[in-house]
């Protein structure tokens, strides 16, 4: 159950994760966008300026053009014979490598290059510009928020496995997985095993007056552990009472191994619970009987037991005559 709960989170702390980045991704998408279209608006700008200026006064003003366009990588001019009259670079590579170089030298990822022909002063020029549309301070900032959306994976993750461990039972010699299932339902399985091996089952319920099992029930376990082996077998059939099932053990059987454990830890001088405790006894006999059946015996025996107080152990004998009547009654249902 647990390990499908982790997992469970874990897509779901995957799923958001997923989510984020799509979303970061997104903006960055965008933030690009507006980048190149300011890019190209730049390079419209320059295009304009050489028109309108002329190719003299635009070398001459060069300096300003340049310093308003912080993002403008390499410029070229070329005639009308293809030949470079003017190139610009900020690159500190050779301006001689980067004239026969230059659509490869920015053709990044994070360049856009714009190519016009226009006609000045009677003469056809074309320019190409190199712009930076995603410089690294652009990529640094990416992944720093991408390292922070991780970060916050990590803790979701972190928390809600801390969530489900905190919820999660905890595990205790004390306790074993029979608390978490019906008295029915340990009782049902336990005599489906005892009916397949055509084996004997014995079950004890054990109860106090004045609720004093209940108010010492985690000591009372630590003694029922420490004297029947089968911890799973025994269990917690109410407030006040306590259930323990003995696989191969018929109800003499039953009985005496009660009269051990009450010698041992309730009739002694020492007198361990420091409060007087009752027994109620079943067992399967040879039957194929109900959970519901077998507790019920016990319980009436148990029941017995508390209204006797002579006689603390009363074991449960079942009427051969009324299992026979019981069978009658299954043989006509079917």
């Amino acid at each position: 159950m647990y390990k499908h709960m982790i997992s469970v989170l874990i897509i779901i702390a995957s799923i958001i994760l997923l989510a984020l980045i799509s979303i970061l991704l997104i903006f960055e998408a965008i933030e690009i966008r507006q980048l190149k279209a300011e890019s190209l608006l730049s390079f419209t700008n320059l295009e304009n300026s050489l028109k309108t200026d002329g190719i003299s006064q635009f070398r001459s003003q060069i300096q300003n053009y340049y310093s308003s366009l912080p993002t403008l990588n390499a410029f070229r001019i070329k005639n009308d014979q293809n030949s470079t009259i003017y190139l610009y670079s900020d690159s500190k590579v050779d301006l001689q490598i980067i004239e026969h170089n230059f659509f490869t030298q920015y053709s990044s990822i994070f360049d856009e290059i714009y190519t016009s022909v226009i006609n000045v002063d009677n003469s056809k020029y074309k320019i190409e510009a190199a712009f930076t549309v995603y410089t690294k301070y652009h990529l640094f900032i990416l992944l720093k928020k991408l390292s922070l959306i991780f970060f916050i994976y990590l803790l979701l993750t972190i928390f809600m496995l801390f969530y489900v461990y905190s919820d999660k039972p905890k595990s205790n010699a004390n306790f074993s997985k029979s608390d978490h299932h019906t008295p029915h339902q340990i009782v049902t399985d336990e005599l489906k095993k005892s009916a397949s091996f055509d084996q004997d089952l014995s079950l004890t319920l054990i109860g106090s007056q004045a609720n004093h099992i209940s108010n010492n029930a985690s000591e009372f376990r630590k003694i029922l552990n420490s004297h029947f082996p089968f911890h799973d077998l025994i269990f917690r059939y109410s407030n006040n009472i306590f259930g323990i099932l003995l696989p191969n053990t018929d109800l003499e059987q039953g009985i005496h191994q009660i009269e051990i454990f009450d010698q041992k830890f309730v009739s002694n001088s020492e007198n361990f619970l420091k409060f007087p405790i009752m027994f109620g006894i079943s067992s399967r006999n040879g039957r194929l009987i109900s959970g519901n059946t077998i507790l019920k015996e016990a319980d009436t025996a148990l029941k017995k037991a508390m209204r006797d107080k002579n006689f603390p152990i009363i074991g449960f004998r079942p009427n051969p005559a009324h299992y026979r009547e019981y069978l009658s009654k299954l043989k006509s249902k079917s």
